[in-house]
């Protein structure tokens, strides 16, 4: 009888067990659904940013776009070009408020130009611009 009940205890353990790891599963699946949705959301959100700023003049396309948890918010990291591409600015933006986080600037033509893009410096700013997204989405 003694060993009866301690079959019926471990068969009700395995069974307490195994409900507790699908209702975790369910819960960790539920979780990665919305946050996969609130990327593309997000996604959608830079690409209506990038149009709603680009006009004859000023051309903004999307580079990456993600959710941020501590701004519970959408960034996006943009290149923008002005002027028939004479201007290159390189931004991080929360799509959302439209605050800009970031920007840096070079001009594309003018070599002579103490902000000339050339020699590295439009590699260096997209860096730094990649870096400021990397901590805005954090």
């Amino acid at each position: 009888m003694q060993t009866r009940g301690i079959a019926v205890v471990f068969v009700v353990g395995i069974l307490v067990g195994a409900g507790t790891l699908e209702v975790f599963q369910i819960i960790r699946e539920h979780r990665r659904r919305e946050f996969f949705e609130q990327r593309l959301r997000c996604k959608k959100l830079a690409e209506e940013y990038a149009k709603s700023h680009s006009d004859n003049y000023n051309s903004v396309l999307p580079d990456r776009s993600d959710f941020s948890t501590s701004r519970n918010s959408c960034v996006a990291s943009t290149d923008e070009y002005s002027g028939n591409a004479r201007f290159v600015s390189y931004q991080v933006v929360d799509v959302v408020t439209g605050e800009l986080i970031s920007t840096a600037s070079c001009d594309n033509h003018d070599s002579q130009s103490p902000s000339f893009c050339g020699g590295g410096r439009n590699m260096k700013l997209m860096q730094e611009r990649d870096a400021a997204f990397d901590k805005a989405v954090k």
